[in-house]
C-alpha cells in the first residue's frame, strides 16, 4: 500500500469518526478525563504541601498509595483546619 493510500484511508477514518454519531460523547468523555486528571492533580500539590516539613519523596510514597476518593477526603478536613487556623 503506496502513502498516498494509506493517508486516503486514514483520513476516512477520521472523518467517519469526527462526523459520527457518538463523536460529541467522545469529545465530552475526553474533556471529562482532562479534568479528572487535573482535578488530582491539584489535590495531590495540595497535599504535598500540606506534608511540608516531610520529604518529597515520602510525601510522594504517600499520595501514590491512595486512590482519588481518598485524597478528597483527606484534603477536606485539612482545608478545614487550615483555613481555622488562618482566622485565628
Amino acid at each position: 500500500m503506496s502513502d498516498d493510500q494509506f493517508d486516503e484511508q486514514l483520513k476516512s477514518i477520521y472523518d467517519a469518526l469526527t462526523n459520527g454519531p457518538f463523536s460529541s460523547h467522545a469529545t465530552f468523555l475526553g474533556q471529562l478525563c482532562i479534568a479528572w486528571s487535573l482535578l488530582e492533580n491539584e489535590i495531590n500539590i495540595f497535599l504535598i504541601s500540606m506534608m511540608y516539613p516531610s520529604p518529597l519523596n515520602t510525601s510522594a510514597t504517600v499520595l501514590n498509595n491512595l486512590n482519588l476518593r481518598d485524597k478528597i477526603a483527606t484534603a477536606v478536613p485539612l482545608a478545614f483546619q487550615k483555613n481555622i487556623k488562618r482566622l485565628v
